[in-house]
């Protein structure tokens, strides 16, 4: 797999090459993420989204990528001891920032609920989900004071999918998550269900991902300050939003 991103990588930069500058004072920068898809998948179209809005930026700031995936846990040791230089997909909390610097967004994970069509669900706050049976998962930090709240009935499962699969069959009231996330999964384990769920439009939080540049690489800061200028540019010449229309075009839309 760390040879099929490594591919990847060079055929993305091809076309870039001329907008390198001054390549020769950067080292090649090793990239790490962990398969999240629609963000970093080699299932998909540049491997995700945030895979290609990385790298292109990257690229653009005069810096020659490399690259792996790696499960999460590894990707961020390898971040902290400098193995890696940079994950492509992380959320910044304050215990991360003592070994990694975080960029700004790049992109924002908004964390939804997600109902049966029709059913006479509103959320407001997490008072009006008392009495709902809300499928969760294992060990995902949500925010929003979910994890903290009382009086809600929580039910976990192992993964996103079985969640949904128990939301159609009206085990449950609700699930929740990563909007693209739950997106991608209903296209890739159920496409013809799609019309069968819908989004409370209320977001229960909203997190912003970054890349996160080992503090182990002398450059972090330099980095940091040149990937933050690339997609302000891309923002600017529309080149970011190209880039997140092709991925969006992939994902089904709720309700429908």
């Amino acid at each position: 797999m760390r040879r099929l991103f490594a591919i990847f990588l060079i055929v993305l930069m091809a076309p870039l090459a001329g907008q390198a500058g001054t390549a020769e004072e950067r080292p090649v920068l090793q990239l790490v993420g962990n398969v999240w898809p629609p963000y970093v998948s080699d299932k998909l179209p540049g491997y995700g989204v945030a895979v290609e809005l990385v790298v292109t930026a990257l690229k653009r700031a005069g810096y020659e990528v490399s690259g792996s995936f790696q499960p999460w846990s590894r990707a961020l040791e390898g971040g902290r001891l400098g193995v890696y230089d940079v994950i492509v997909a992380a959320w910044r909390t304050p215990d991360r920032e003592r070994d990694l610097h975080f960029s700004r967004p790049y992109l924002t994970s908004r964390i939804l609920f997600v109902k049966r069509s029709g059913a006479p669900i509103e959320f407001h706050t997490l008072d009006d989900l008392r009495g709902l049976v809300i499928g969760v998962v294992q060990d995902y930090a949500y925010g929003g004071g979910l994890d903290q709240a009382e009086g809600l009935v929580k039910v976990p499962a192992r993964t996103a999918v079985q969640n949904l699969l128990k939301l159609r069959q009206g085990q449950i009231d609700l699930s929740l998550g990563d909007e693209w996330a739950l997106m991608y999964q209903v296209a890739e384990h159920m496409p013809h269900a799609a019309s069968e769920f819908e989004f409370l439009p209320h977001a229960l939080a909203e997190r912003g991902i970054h890349i996160a540049v080992s503090r182990a690489n002398s450059m972090h800061d330099r980095i940091v300050a040149d990937f933050d200028a690339a997609i302000a540019a891309m923002k600017a010449d529309g080149s970011y939003e190209k880039i997140i229309e092709k991925h969006e075009r992939l994902l089904p839309r709720l309700g429908d």
